[in-house]
């Protein structure tokens, strides 16, 4: 927030459905990019919040996490990650601690960042999330996640997106 990067936007309304969502949710993808292109090395702090303070909580999770699966592959592939947040909770467990649901929100909202090296645990298990996060961060896994990384890329026939040990910033 202190670096002015930060941006908060209210979709108003009772969407039609889900797809008029992701319509909407991939102009944001394009104003994120053009945001982070303009902001120089602090980028990577780069955040979009939609919030959706008028959807009925009989519409939420279908809406919220149906935009949220609809967009996924397209955010991804430009190195993004877009992440749904509303008062279900959402059944998904913090990435270190399974107790914590940190996705519960008041307000229904879509959120978007940069991909960051720690996000394998949402990306593991699809070859094509996979595939576009090892071609980012295989040559320097974050030690946290470089043994299940590995081990994923082993079983989706991924490993030459990894560095071989022994080369520079290799596993």
């Amino acid at each position: 927030m202190h670096k002015g990067l930060f941006y908060l936007a209210v979709q108003p309304g009772v969407p039609g459905d889900v797809t008029e969502v992701a319509e909407s949710l991939r102009e944001y993808r394009d104003w994120f990019i053009e945001l982070a292109a303009e902001s120089g090395a602090a980028a990577h702090y780069t955040t979009i919040l939609v919030l959706f303070p008028e959807l009925p909580p009989d519409k939420v999770s279908g809406i919220i996490d149906g935009a949220q699966d609809l967009l996924k592959a397209d955010y991804v592939s430009h190195g993004l990650m877009i992440g749904e947040f509303h008062d279900g909770p959402p059944a998904k467990p913090g990435l270190w601690n399974p107790g914590f649901r940190p996705l519960r929100s008041p307000v229904p909202l879509l959120a978007m960042r940069h991909m960051v090296p720690t996000d394998f645990p949402f990306l593991k298990d699809d070859p094509e999330y996979l595939a576009q996060y090892l071609d980012r961060y295989g040559r320097d896994l974050p030690p946290q996640v470089a043994q299940d990384a590995m081990a994923a890329a082993r079983e989706f026939g991924l490993e030459a997106l990894l560095a071989t040990p022994g080369e520079a910033g290799g596993v």
